[in-house]
Order: C-alpha cells, then structure tokens, then sequence
C-alpha cells in the first residue's frame, strides 16, 4: 500500500477539488491518477487541467468526454474526419 492512496479519503472528507498523481518527478512518469468528488462535481476538469508528464491529458480526456456527452460526440466526429486520407474523400471510385 502507497502513502498516496491514503490521499483522496482525506481530502475528499475536506470537499476540495483536487486530482492527486502518483509519479515520479524526476523522470516525469505518472503511474495513477486520483479523482476528489468535489473536482468532479464542481467540474474543475473544465476550469483547470491537469497535464503530468508525457501522458498529459489522457485520463483528463477520457473524463470530459464522459462528464459531457455532447463533447464526447464532437471529438468522436472530429477523430473520424481526420481519418479520412488527405487530397481526397474515402467513396471516391478508382480508376485503372
């Protein structure tokens, strides 16, 4: 057991809003990621994100999209017409 799983509870007991990273800080790795209820309901993950290393917004993403459906949509559909190949659209026919 880590001393900083101890973390959450306690400051969660308190309400404040705060993400708590376990990593190392000399390499920049991050190994988990703690949530408060008071970040997440407050919707602090809107108002100030919080990059950590090379993961940056990866989990910070994840939770906006799933705290607001409508921007998990556009980011779904921003994703799908990126894939599409450049100098072109995908139903264009071939010719040989």
């Amino acid at each position: 057991m880590h001393a900083v799983s101890i973390w959450p509870i306690s400051i969660s007991l308190y309400c404040i809003p705060a993400v708590i990273v376990q990593g190392n800080t000399i390499n920049l790795k991050e190994y988990d990621r703690w949530y408060t209820p008071a970040y997440l309901w407050g919707k602090w993950i809107w108002r100030a994100p919080m990059p950590f290393g090379e993961s940056g917004y990866v989990s910070d993403e994840m939770l906006k999209r799933f705290d607001e459906p409508v921007y998990g949509a556009y980011r779904y559909m921003e994703q799908q017409f990126a894939a599409t190949p450049v100098g072109g659209t995908t139903d264009e026919t071939k010719t040989t």
